[in-house]
Parts: structure tokens; sequence; C-alpha cells
């Protein structure tokens, strides 16, 4: 009934125009894919204070840092390829989902309780200093991957050489945190205790610093042999729009042989 009175209404000229017209924009909507849940979508949702657009996925929740990150472990290291004992702090659900099901991984995935919240962890979550990682015997880990939680910890220097001393020689680790590219030199003042200055000088009311472009230094320092892996420079146009990525740098950190 709607189809006879559109042909009757509208000119066959016209509907030619108007058919052009959807098929022209259809084909040009944007579409984006996310390499960890291998969905396809046309936008994704905005994220983050103030808001960045068009970056977290609609389906698993992914953000730029974690497509980027998926992508080096999955073209740049063994964690999909090799039997390995990996270490994983405060697991990313939509990582833990993955790497909980992989049969050639003895995964261990831990996070620092906090008090009344010990039943939301998932079941095998072991509790975790990372500043004391005394469960742990030298040289008994190949992985570690640690993603922005350094930056909550006062003695960070510290964790960074714990992870050090559990890895295997030529093991590795992936140790990400937020970076101000701005500064020469990472930001701290252990006068500044409140939740309010915290945010306004930190970035946010819990983290203890604003790492500078000194970090790959401090790992350095802790004794890890340091690459920078830059998506902007490792890949192409294309796949950074396909997969709505940013210029992330990955600094993967390898223990000396």
């Amino acid at each position: 009934m709607l189809q006879t009175l559109y042909r009757k209404l509208i000119p066959q000229t016209l509907r030619s125009k108007i058919y052009q017209w959807r098929t022209s924009n259809e084909v040009s909507l944007p579409k984006y894919d996310c390499p960890i849940c291998k969905s396809e979508q046309i936008v994704f949702n905005d994220f983050g204070s103030p808001a960045r657009k068009n970056v977290m996925c609609t389906t698993c929740g992914s953000l730029e840092r974690n497509r980027a990150l998926w992508l080096f472990l999955n073209d740049e290291t063994n964690i999909f390829t090799e039997n390995i004992t990996l270490l994983h702090v405060a697991p990313e659900k939509i990582f833990f989902d993955k790497f909980n099901q992989q049969e050639n991984l003895i995964y261990i995935y831990g996070n620092k309780f906090e008090k009344g919240f010990e039943n939301l962890y998932p079941e095998g979550t072991r509790s975790l200093d990372i500043t004391d990682l005394k469960d742990f015997e030298d040289n008994s880990i190949d992985a570690v991957i640690c993603s922005h939680v350094l930056e909550h910890v006062p003695e960070d220097a510290k964790a960074m050489k714990q992870f050090l001393r559990v890895l295997k020689p030529n093991g590795w680790a992936v140790l990400l945190v937020p970076i101000d590219y701005n500064r020469e030199t990472t930001y701290e003042d252990w006068s500044i205790t409140s939740e309010e200055e915290r945010k306004k000088h930190f970035g946010q009311e819990d983290h203890v610093r604003w790492y500078g472009r000194d970090y790959p230094n401090k790992l350095e320092e802790a004794g890890f042999d340091v690459t920078i892996y830059d998506t902007e420079k490792e890949l192409s146009t294309e796949i950074q729009e396909k997969y709505r990525l940013v210029d992330e740098k990955i600094y993967f950190c390898v223990k000396p042989n």
C-alpha cells in the first residue's frame, strides 16, 4: 500500500535520485573493527572526561590503548603461540576473558584487594602487592602485563624491580602508564594527598604522579632492556583508522639474559 502510494506520488526521476542518495550515503558511512571482539561497527562510543569522540567499542568496551595492545601482543610477542606463564596485574575484563580460555597459557592474575570488594574479583584472583611479590620465586614467570597501575603506586621503582626479579631471563613485560609527553620528567609531589588536588595535578583522584618522557629511563634503571613500539610508526594509516587507534607508545621490557 505505502509502496504503491510512493510510486504514484513521487516521480520516477525523483525516486531515482532518492535511491542514489541513500545508496551513496550508506556506502560512505564509516565502518570500524574491534580486533579483540571481532565486531564491526559504524561508530564507537565516546569516553573519558573530557569525552574522547568515537573511541569505545560498543560490544566489548575496549578503548584505543586496549586495541593497540592487543594488536601488539598478536604481532610482536609469543603470548598466543608458545606455552608460557603469564602474570596479569589488574586484568581488564576484555583481556581476562580471552587469556583465561587459552590452553597455551598458565594464566596467573591478581589485584590489590580493596576491603569489602573481595568477592567481586573473578574466581582465582590473587591478592597482589606488586612492590613485594613474595609468593613468586625468582625467574619463574615468562611474561607480565601491567597496564595503567604504576601511576597508583607510590613505590613504583620497587614494583618495576619486582617484575624484573620474577621474570625468567629473556622474559618480557608490558608496563603501560599514562604519560604527559609535554613533560620532560615525571611529576611527583608527596605533599599532595587529597583526591581533589590529585585530580588537579595528576589527572585522576587516585593517581600519585604524572609520568613524563623519562618513563623508559625509569624502566631501564630497574634493569630492563626497553624497546618502544610506536603505533603511529609501526601501523599503516588504514589500520589505525580501521581500529580507531591513537598514537600509542608501548614499552616492551625484556629481562637481560
